[in-house]
């Protein structure tokens, strides 16, 4: 299970895309018209050994690093 929580920059709008191996999966866009924008998403994946789950930042968009986090949790693994 992962999570993401993001924080835009000032003036800025964040478009963040949650990424499993290579392919986009779960996207997130904190708007920022209410001065800081956030975003938050919740991802379940059954994975494999050499699976990569990883965030992807949009171009000309930022987010805030004091204040965003990616966290992943293993539920159970496969025997």
């Amino acid at each position: 299970m992962f999570n993401a929580h993001i924080l835009s920059q000032e003036e800025k709008d964040a478009f963040v895309m949650i990424m499993l191996n290579e392919q986009p999966r779960i996207p997130l866009h904190a708007d920022h018209r209410a001065g800081y924008g956030v975003a938050s998403n919740t991802a379940m994946f059954h994975l494999t050994v050499g699976d990569k789950v990883y965030l992807r930042l949009k171009k000309d968009s930022a987010i805030s690093n004091d204040s965003s986090t990616f966290s992943g949790y293993l539920l159970y693994a496969d025997d």
